[in-house]
């Protein structure tokens, strides 16, 4: 009886711990320890990304609020110039088929959520690689500083 007791408390205890997180429970984290700061981008037809903001430090951690407003489907990949033309030929090779940990890929009308976390200073672009659209100019640029 006693045993069953114990996992029965120990049962408990673990409901408890996985219920009593707050809206943030699971979040990633900025290195002050802060949650991560939201930035909007927008995707449209007219082939054109738009930040809401696009300068960010070394070790931050952006959630960024990616919106598609147009009728065809769109991707929000981040990475520098080398990073965007592999990802071009993986996207190419697939069948513009989408899993990256960089990237999401958004239906029209949708909003999807992308936490990065920015690793190195320099440059960063966003880009959306379905058939075209980067060469057609759908492309945005960010700067990272040191921290």
């Amino acid at each position: 009886m006693r045993r069953f007791s114990l996992l029965l408390i120990a049962g408990l205890a673990l409901v408890l711990a996985a219920c009593s997180g707050g809206d943030d429970a699971g979040a990633s984290s900025s290195p002050s320890g802060d949650a991560p700061r939201t930035v909007s981008a927008t995707l449209s037809d007219d082939m054109a990304i738009q930040l809401s903001e696009s300068d960010f430090r070394v070790g931050e951690t952006i959630r960024f609020e990616v919106t598609n407003e147009g009728a065809i489907v769109h991707e929000f990949y981040l990475g520098d110039e080398e990073e965007q033309a592999h990802h071009a030929e993986e996207m190419a090779d697939m069948g513009m088929s989408h899993d990256d940990p960089n990237g999401v890929a958004v239906d029209p009308g949708a909003t999807e959520t992308l936490e990065y976390t920015f690793g190195e200073a320099g440059e960063l672009l966003a880009g959306c690689h379905e058939q075209g659209h980067y060469e057609a100019g759908m492309v945005a640029s960010m700067t990272v500083t040191g921290e």
